[in-house]
């Protein structure tokens, strides 16, 4: 670790409606589209050696140590990040550092964290535009989300974020985040995707980045639904049911992500209020499907008829 600190941050993004400015360039992100717009509510970025504080963690499950003022502190292989008041996000790590690395440490859980320091709870899901309507894909790690995405993509939707959806149920409205997906082998190869070695999410992991600068949307899109995937390694069909909104609120709530740090944070109040808000205004399906690639085709066929059926508008509520 040792990045020399920096005081200037001369790049400027825009990630999840929020100018990010940082000390040195981020490739992956989007460009903040007007220089000259206010940076009040940016999220800096900035590189320089990081302290373990000297305070006994009020959370800590071994990678995430939340403390009493409520700064996080991420501990990656070779990497430590300090969080603070969502405003600032300090790195510590190799200068060698390769940007595909250093996007998966920023937008990953420091971006999980920089939303709930916000009050702000993001959901563990994709968002597509498939054809105008706003659909997330949600469900827990390891469920199929980025995969169904990049299928769903591959038939001419697009884009708006990859695991990580930051919605504001008041207007309904889920915000961009950056051009790009994380896959694994098996789903690349299915879908017929080559990877890039030099995007590895992270030395340990067989995940790569995969760019979609020409299927991604850069603005904001309505959510019309909500579609929770859960495998079902024995069901021969995917199958397709309604949650109530108590259920939907329920498991939108079970859906936040980083909900553990959530709860450490106001116990998890914020997170309740955000679900309970969410399910009022946006119907939430479950979708069980096959543990079966093969089988994708008709789980999209499925996501694009409830895209198609719903009578909702597009535009945000006002």
């Amino acid at each position: 670790m040792g990045m020399p600190p920096q005081v200037e941050l001369p790049y400027r993004y825009q990630l999840y409606g929020w100018p990010m400015i940082s000390a040195r360039p981020l490739p992956f992100m989007p460009p903040w589209p007007d220089a000259a717009s206010t940076e009040e509510d940016s999220v800096e970025v900035r590189f320089g050696p990081v302290a373990v504080p000297a305070d006994t963690p009020v959370y800590d499950d071994g990678f995430i140590a939340l403390h009493a003022d409520g700064s996080a502190l991420l501990t990656y292989p070779e990497v430590r990040i300090a969080v603070a008041g969502g405003r600032t996000i300090r790195v510590d790590a190799p200068t060698d550092i390769s940007d595909a690395y250093l996007h998966s440490c920023l937008s990953g859980a420091a971006m999980s964290v920089t939303s709930h320091q916000r009050g702000q709870p993001p959901l563990h899901a994709c968002v597509l535009d498939i054809d105008g309507k706003g659909i997330a894909i949600a469900g827990h790690s390891g469920f199929g989300k980025s995969t169904t995405a990049r299928a769903l993509l591959l038939r001419g939707h697009r884009l708006v974020s990859d695991d990580h959806a930051q919605v504001d149920p008041a207007t309904r409205l889920a915000q961009a985040a950056f051009p790009s997906m994380k896959l694994w082998t098996n789903s690349a190869d299915h879908l017929g995707d080559t990877l890039d070695p030099a995007m590895k999410v992270s030395p340990m992991v067989g995940k790569y980045h995969l760019p979609l600068r020409e299927s991604f949307r850069p603005t904001p899109i309505a959510l019309t639904t909500v579609v929770i995937l859960h495998p079902e390694p024995k069901l021969e069909h995917p199958t397709l049911r309604h949650l109530t909104t108590q259920e939907a609120a329920m498991a939108l709530h079970h859906l936040v992500h980083r909900w553990r740090l959530a709860h450490a944070i106001d116990k998890g109040a914020a997170a309740f209020h955000w679900a309970l808000a969410l399910s009022q205004m946006v119907p939430v399906v479950i979708l069980k499907r096959p543990d079966d690639l093969h089988q994708l085709d008709r789980l999209c066929a499925m996501i694009e008829g409830l895209a198609a059926s719903t009578d909702r508008r597009t535009e945000p509520v006002r």
